[in-house]
């Protein structure tokens, strides 16, 4: 989606720019520079269909790009996208939402290398328990008297 394409969908509800800038927290002037961009941000996207109280599909339907889009493709995306506009978390917002679902997927990796990590370590350990356990036997021996048969 290009920048002029949203600023126009802003516009089509009778908000100004001006207005739009402000619940966003920035200024109308780095609201203007996204609307000469040839891409917009989802982040950028998601804040201003909520700001709007519009679901993307206002944004979708007559996005130009989109002609021609699959159903099923379209669908995904709503799948997708859906969760992150309806996210109310304002601590955490999409990034802790993102992370929430980086941290779902690489769990089962990080906790198979602790795992590894882990073993390796008992490993480590266990040689060294040998090493102190040799080191200590030849003191010993040293110390004893030698047997004669």
């Amino acid at each position: 989606m290009k920048g002029d394409f949203l600023k126009k969908k802003i516009e089509d509800t009778g908000i100004t720019a001006a207005e739009v800038a402000a619940a966003l927290g920035i200024t109308p002037q780095n609201l203007n520079s996204k609307f000469k961009s040839d891409t917009v941000k989802v982040d950028l996207l998601l804040d201003v269909a909520r700001f709007l109280d519009k679901d993307l599909d206002y944004f979708l339907h007559d996005l130009p790009e989109a002609k021609g889009i699959s159903l099923q493709y379209k669908e995904n995306l709503y799948k997708v996208a859906e969760p992150a506009q309806t996210y109310k978390n304002t601590e955490g917002g999409l990034i802790g939402l993102f992370a929430e679902e980086v941290v779902k997927l690489l769990k089962p990796r990080l906790d198979a290398q602790d795992k590894n990590i882990k073993e390796v370590s008992d490993r480590i350990s266990l040689k060294e328990e040998m090493e102190a356990l040799k080191s200590e036997i030849k003191k010993r021996s040293a110390v004893l008297p030698k047997q004669e048969n």
